[in-house]
């Protein structure tokens, strides 16, 4: 996953399940690296709390994108933050 272009993530998950793999993927696929840079907001939920789920990311250009850890793949989740990050890098290579 190409995380250089995250500038701030949500994480809200349930302490088991779907939604809770999902998650710690997404969370161990940020690099040592860039969990300074990356402002990660992460809460566990509680069995009896009514919030949902979620997985939303902030790009550098502002863009705010989300997935659903309930319904959501690993490799649709991957696809659907690397999709704009391709984007970015596209357009940061063209600057250059």
């Amino acid at each position: 996953m190409i995380t250089k272009y995250f500038t701030s993530a949500i994480v809200r998950m349930p302490p088991a399940g779907h939604a809770a793999k999902l998650a710690r993927v997404f969370l161990a696929q940020i690099p040592p690296r860039q969990r300074t840079d990356i402002d990660v907001q992460f809460k566990l939920l509680n069995p009896t709390e009514t919030a949902v789920p979620e997985i939303k990311v902030k790009f550098k250009d502002g863009t705010l994108l989300d997935v659903d850890p309930l319904t959501t793949s690993t490799r649709e989740m991957v696809e659907t933050f690397d999709r704009h990050s391709r984007k970015l890098q596209v357009e940061d290579a063209l600057k250059e």
